[in-house]
């Protein structure tokens, strides 16, 4: 068992976890309280002895529970107030006392434990901006994969501009003062823009308990009310709207927290001005943050890697719902095959998809009937969209999700509104990858194994798929006949089934 306390500018939040030896992290406990770190220390200049033992009190407590729940090991990361903290010896003093030995981190170490958390070791598959709106500082990155091309920790937060720039934000925001606040952002974030308008990306994601407030205040006000992103222009409406209130008017807007109503001003116009520097019309919300990067910093470490989080990950979850391994590995054995050749057929691209998480989805394609065998799809989609499967980041985890999701009874359409939230290409790839795993699962429908290989050979505009099976496999024929349609206008090319019950399995292409 493994603790991380994150002890933020304006919340101290605490992640208990149990380790595997197979570098799986399920997670026990999780825990937050608002102290306000910086509140004093943009107001005065220092922390005050009361935030201070506050907040000694709080990490105490944390401490306490976790060793309650078995933690062998705690660690305490410190940010942006500590950091700026003329009296911080006082602060990681008072904490040693209580045997707590926190560790004040650097603004771009922050960066990269928060965008590791969000995307996992492996970083994003494509150039992806990152902002993390803190209390006392703002963290942003620019990169792809691995590779961080730009990163920065900007003197931004909601604590900060609420409190340290001479606005009250307990009443009414004029427009002078919305002005100087987003003029603030402007100022800090000078070289961060000048980097990104010359290099571009391709998407925006944003984490924090912000932007993850500002999102689900925006989506309760939108028909869909997914909280899952967040838009420009309704941010523009939002801050107009906040900023012609006194704080009691506040309390009562949906989804905004009595905690945040105060210092949601400075963390909206922040978000406000980066994201009209930045020129993002839509940015992505992200719950996971700085815990989860100690968290996924801490296991590869310990000498895990990429492939063993990842698989580890999806077997463990699959383990949990008790599902039906063989038949389970068999559909997997089988989706692979079949991507392989399709790929060599020009049919499939060679990518993260179709090498990782098309057999991800078919290990779990069935865990719904843990539930219930009816609808077992949407319980199974359901059940991966809001796993903590670690290595993955929530784009990654939405895809597993939607091709296992697609593989019992109706095919999706290009303009499924499930897939309304990803890119044209992306989806493309979905539907694609969760064609092949919805063939493979008919290939096993009986779960007895007696389909030992699945050939697919192209003639011109014809695709011939040979079963190769033990016993009579005609059931799963019809049923692929069926797919045939939904394959033919997905790929481009006829598909046309055979079976050969008798047949030796060509050897280049025994499963």
């Amino acid at each position: 068992m493994v603790s991380f306390i994150d002890l933020g500018t304006n919340s101290v939040h605490m992640l208990a976890v149990r380790l595997y030896p197979d570098m799986l992290a399920v997670p026990v406990y999780q825990d937050k309280e608002s102290i306000r770190l910086g509140q004093t220390l943009y107001r005065d200049g220092r922390l005050s002895a009361e935030v201070i033992e506050r907040c000694r009190i709080t990490v105490g407590n944390f401490v306490r529970h976790s060793r309650d729940l078995g933690a062998e090991s705690i660690y305490c990361f410190a940010t942006s107030a500590a950091r700026e903290a003329e009296n911080r010896a006082e602060l990681i003093d008072a904490l040693r006392s209580d045997g707590v030995d926190a560790r004040v981190i650097p603004g771009p170490e922050e960066a990269r434990l928060i965008r590791l958390g969000i995307f996992g070791p492996n970083g994003p598959p494509d150039r992806t901006l990152t902002i993390d709106i803190g209390g006392g500082s703002t963290e942003v990155t620019l990169g792809k994969g691995q590779d961080i091309e730009y990163i920065d920790s900007l003197r931004l937060g909601a604590v900060r501009l609420s409190f340290g720039c001479g606005v009250d934000v307990r009443g009414t925001v004029s427009d002078a003062d919305a002005d100087l606040l987003l003029k603030k952002v402007e100022s800090e974030s000078y070289h961060a823009v000048r980097f990104v308008e010359e290099h571009g990306f391709d998407r925006a994601v944003g984490s924090s308990g912000t932007l993850i407030a500002l999102a689900e205040i925006a989506s309760c006000r939108r028909a869909d009310r997914d909280p899952s992103y967040l838009l420009r222009s309704e941010l523009e409406s939002l801050m107009e709207e906040l900023s012609s209130m006194p704080m009691s008017k506040r309390l009562s807007v949906p989804k905004l927290g009595a905690n945040r109503a105060d210092i949601i001003i400075g963390g909206g116009y922040v978000a406000l001005g980066l994201m009209r520097l930045f020129c993002i019309r839509r940015i992505e919300i992200s719950d996971k943050g700085m815990r989860e990067g100690m968290l996924v910093d801490h296991i590869m470490s310990l000498g895990g890697s990429l492939e063993n989080v990842r698989e580890s990950s999806v077997r463990k979850l699959a383990e949990r719902c008790m599902y039906d391994r063989p038949h389970a590995d068999k559909v997997r054995s089988l989706a692979e095959s079949l991507s392989s050749q399709m790929m060599a057929m020009g049919l499939l691209d060679d990518d993260v998809f179709t090498e990782e998480l098309l057999p991800y989805a078919a290990t779990l394609h069935d865990i719904g009937e843990f539930i219930s065998y009816l609808k077992h799809n949407i319980h199974t989609y359901t059940i991966i969209q809001n796993s903590y499967m670690l290595g993955f980041d929530y784009r990654e985890l939405e895809c597993i999700a939607l091709i296992a999701r697609y593989h019992h009874k109706k095919f999706p359409k290009a303009g499924d509104k499930l897939l309304s939230d990803l890119t044209p290409e992306t989806a493309d790839k979905v539907r694609r990858c969760a064609m092949v795993l919805k063939m493979a699962d008919v290939l096993d429908r009986h779960r007895r194994g007696q389909v030992k290989a699945a050939v697919l050979e192209r003639t011109g505009i014809n695709a011939d798929l040979t079963i190769v099976a033990d016993g009579d496999v005609s059931m799963e024929a019809w049923r692929l006949e069926e797919l045939r349609p939904d394959f033919e206008d997905l790929f481009g090319v006829r598909l046309r089934i055979h079976t050969d019950p008798a047949g030796p399995v060509p050897e280049r292409k025994v499963l």
